[in-house]
């Protein structure tokens, strides 16, 4: 037919047919959506029909009617929908025959309706036999929540239209009360229990839906999917899918839209199984992430033909084309040309090559036969999902909320045996997208072996087990990962003395190469891989077992991954954040040097060779590991700058950052004389500070003006001098305030400042999550006094302190000059503009 043409999405499959759906008339074409909303799809399908029709020379007139008479049906658990679907479909009609409204108008639209009991009574009046009113009986129970099950009820194959008849042709009108009251009963309550039933066991040439996605379900629910769709119970969707390949004729056509993952992940494995086994995909558009404006969901359309005989279909993949406008462009260009490197004719068959039989028609043949004829991961490293505490915020904090002193574990001797009988532990827990190393930032409540979280644990579930798993690997060292990431697959190296988490699962190798396996995954061949294994945004324990894996003995590759991994830990430890940090980078790279902008552009220098490096490292991991597996025409090495986790330096970020160091040294937390923390509870040792003496009492005033002698400007000062000397003092001062942006006639203290005041402690809050170590004391929105607090030197006599050595002390100072204006403000010389100011 010349109306292909027009079809500017259609990707025309070789699929099966009988002899007599080759000769279908029109009017006997049944399209059902099953979860029709507002009716959209049905109204796209009405413009369809209506050319076919016309394409067989029926008259313009008739075809609306006969339309919405034979072609279309509807169903949907919302009656306010089924409304409007109902009134889009007579407008449509209606604005192809102006006179449709004079006919007898049929509508196949209809909301599901809760069946209610029948009376005893009413159900010998219409049955002829104790069977109908058995058959009966249980339909009412099967419908009985008609409103939630909505097209997933099945119901038993039944003479519907008998039933229907038989009911349409009882007389409302008979002189008998008692017998009236039955009809109306029976009528009230059966015809549209009848008609949902009789739509629902019919079979249909195309079943096309946008089914609804959820998963949490309610206990009716829940009982509801186990019990009838214990296989695809993962997902409504996934029942639906299922659900509607069963109303397709054989050689019938199923269309859906739906995430796609079900397309990847384990949880719908038998799913595809089913699919792949009955059914055949005549075609599959993959869409990309962002496809929609509205969100960010994985999403995919798919048509199925009800035959198994031909199962070669056509693919699109549209993930490298980002944007909702681009979408629909890419598939009208893959339509028109077939050669597009982004469309596949695959064999559906051939989905059994890979563990799982995940929907990968991209996979070449070489690719399969990789995880065809290699082990798995699984099968020569332990993947094992971490513990889930049920109630992070009681059992997690980040390491810098606590007291060192309650830290079972050395951050500086990794091998030193743990101490039980203190409360908290490294604890890994996922993250943002970094590899090779860090992300080490929580620790969990694990006194006395986990005591408390597994009392919790199984107070909720009556067994803690269920949440806390693989014990015997916890404080293994191993590899960990993000489980969950907006764009790549971070795997970092993980020492000994870690428990961790769901989000940050683990992998332990049986043989111990750690450092194989740890290039082997962050190399391009698992991104691959794990792609097609799963390419949603969730890594999850199952998707890395089935990574195939070629095991070379290879000295030089482990040497490059232990190289790399000491460029990202001291990558990470060059920031306070890491429990390793030693001292700021400025005074790493000093070099003897008198000003900061020398020493930013000395670290700014290593850092930028230290990202280079790391980079160069990458690609040569991936050359050798494309070799490995044999894809050097599928596969490049490199690695562009956005997967490079190593930073590279950044004057505001720094400079911010060497001022929050240098608050650390005034409270006490750092010292010039000793690498790493000075002090973080316990006993406060002032040995420990000869170059720069820490606050006292670890308090600081913030100012707008020089009120105090020790306030926090002066401090800096101070700070400066004994690291880069007197002499460059104000050229130190202009460079950081110049890094902070300064505004018009600004000097750089009153920069700095405005800095301490507005933004320092905002700056704070954001490096450590919220959880600050240093705690703010502010008197309001108008800032008359401002101080800060360090937390591991907060005491009960903290808060008096504040309050008489600096809040009463700024109150008298305001008084004093406040007493100066008024003065001023008497002498007879001056001006309108001065007294104003």
């Amino acid at each position: 037919s010349s109306l292909v043409e027009k079809w500017e999405y259609y990707l025309h499959a070789k699929g099966k047919s009988d002899s007599a759906s080759r000769h279908l008339y029109l009017e006997s074409i049944k399209i059902l959506d099953p979860a029709c909303g507002s009716g959209h799809i049905l109204v796209y399908a009405f413009d369809l029909l209506y050319n076919m029709y016309e394409s067989q020379g029926y008259p313009a007139r008739e075809i609306p009617s006969l339309i919405l008479a034979n072609n279309l049906y509807g169903l949907d658990i919302d009656r306010r929908a089924t409304q409007l679907a109902g009134f889009a479909m007579l407008m449509k009609a209606r604005s192809k025959d102006r006179r449709l409204f004079r006919q007898e108008i049929k509508l196949n639209i209809y909301n599901f309706i809760d069946a209610e009991k029948i009376s005893a009574e009413a159900l010998e009046y219409f049955c002829k036999n104790e069977g109908e009113a058995k058959e009966i009986k249980d339909l009412v129970k099967q419908f009985s929540n008609a409103r939630s099950y909505g097209s997933l009820i099945v119901p038993p194959a039944l003479d519907f239209d008998d039933y229907l008849q038989r009911l349409m042709d009882l007389d409302e009108e008979v002189e008998d009360l008692f017998e009236r009251r039955k009809v109306e009963e029976l009528k009230e309550k059966l015809i549209s229990l009848f008609t949902q039933a009789n739509i629902l066991s019919k079979k249909y040439h195309v079943v096309v839906a946008n089914p609804p996605y959820h998963n949490k379900y309610n206990p009716e629910m829940k009982k509801f999917i186990h019990e009838n769709y214990a296989n695809y119970k993962a997902d409504l969707y996934s029942a639906f899918i299922y659900r509607c390949t069963s109303m397709t004729l054989l050689y019938g056509y199923c269309g859906m839209m739906s995430p796609f993952t079900w397309m990847f992940i384990t949880a719908h494995e038998k799913l595809r199984i089913y699919l792949i086994e009955n059914q055949s995909f005549s075609s599959l558009i993959q869409l990309e992430y962002s496809a929609f404006e509205e969100a960010t969901v994985p999403i995919c359309t798919f048509v199925i033909q009800n035959q198994n005989e031909y199962t070669v279909g056509k693919y699109i993949r549209l993930t490298e084309f980002r944007g909702a406008e681009l979408q629909p462009v890419k598939v009208q260009e893959a339509v028109l040309d077939p050669c597009a490197h982004y469309r596949y004719d695959f064999d559906s068959k051939n989905f059994y090559d890979i563990p799982g039989s995940p929907i990968v028609y991209w996979a070449s043949e070489q690719i399969r036969k990789i995880f065809k004829e290699n082990p798995r991961l699984g099968d020569i490293a332990e993947p094992r999902q971490g513990l889930a505490t049920s109630d992070n915020n009681r059992f997690l904090r980040l390491w810098h909320e606590v007291d060192l002193q309650q830290i079972g574990f050395s951050f500086k001797d990794a091998k030193k045996a743990m101490d039980s009988t203190k409360k908290w532990f490294p604890y890994n827990k996922g993250g943002y997208f970094r590899k090779w190393y860090g992300n080490q930032e929580y620790l969990i409540n694990w006194y006395n072996d986990g005591y408390e979280v597994k009392k919790y644990a199984a107070e909720l579930y009556r067994s803690y087990t269920r949440t806390i798993k693989n014990i015997p690997y916890y404080f293994r060292e191993g590899i960990t990962w993000s489980d969950i990431s907006s764009s790549y697959f971070g795997v970092r190296y993980s020492p000994i003395g870690f428990i961790f988490d769901v989000s940050g699962s683990m992998a332990f190798p049986l043989d111990g190469d750690i450092e194989f396996f740890l290039g082997l995954l962050c190399s391009k061949i698992s991104v691959t891989k794990l792609k097609m294994l799963n390419p949603t945004l969730h890594f999850q324990v199952g998707d890395i077992k089935r990574i195939p894996v070629i095991y070379q003995n290879n000295s030089s590759c482990r040497e490059l991954v232990r190289k790399t991994i000491f460029l990202s830990k001291a990558d990470w430890d060059s920031f306070e954040t890491s429990w390793d940090f030693e001292r700021h980078t400025f005074l790493t790279y000093q070099n003897g040097a008198s000003l900061i902008s020398k020493a930013f552009q000395n670290w700014a220098d290593h850092a930028e060779a230290q990202f280079h490096q790391l980079q160069a490292n990458e690609e040569e991991l991936n050359r050798v590991f494309i070799k490995i597996y044999g894809l050097e025409d599928e596969l490049t090495p490199e690695v562009s700058d956005e997967e490079i986790t190593v930073r590279r330096a950044d004057r505001e970020r720094d400079a911010k950052s060497f001022l929050s160091y240098a608050v650390g040294c005034m409270m006490g937390r750092y010292s010039l004389d000793v690498l790493g923390l000075a002090y973080a509870g316990g006993e406060f040792n002032s040995s420990m500070y000869r170059r720069f003496l820490p606050d006292p009492d670890g308090i600081l005033p913030i100012t707008d003006k020089n009120y105090f002698e020790d306030d926090i400007i002066y401090r800096l000062g101070e700070f400066l001098r004994i690291i880069f000397g007197e002499d460059t003092l104000q050229e130190n001062l202009y460079w950081l305030a110049e890094s902070l942006i300064m505004k018009n006639n600004e000097t750089p203290v009153e920069r700095l400042r405005r800095y301490f005041m507005d933004e320092f402690y905002k700056d704070h809050l954001q490096v450590y999550q919220k959880r600050p170590i240093y705690w703010l004391f502010d008197s309001g929105k108008k800032k008359g006094f401002r101080a800060l607090v360090y937390l591991h030197r907060y005491n009960p006599q903290t808060l008096a302190k504040t309050r008489l050595d600096n809040l009463h002390e700024m109150q008298v100072k305001y008084v004093n000059e406040e007493q100066l204006l008024l003065q001023r403000l008497e002498q007879p010389n001056l001006s309108r503009a001065e007294k104003t100011e």
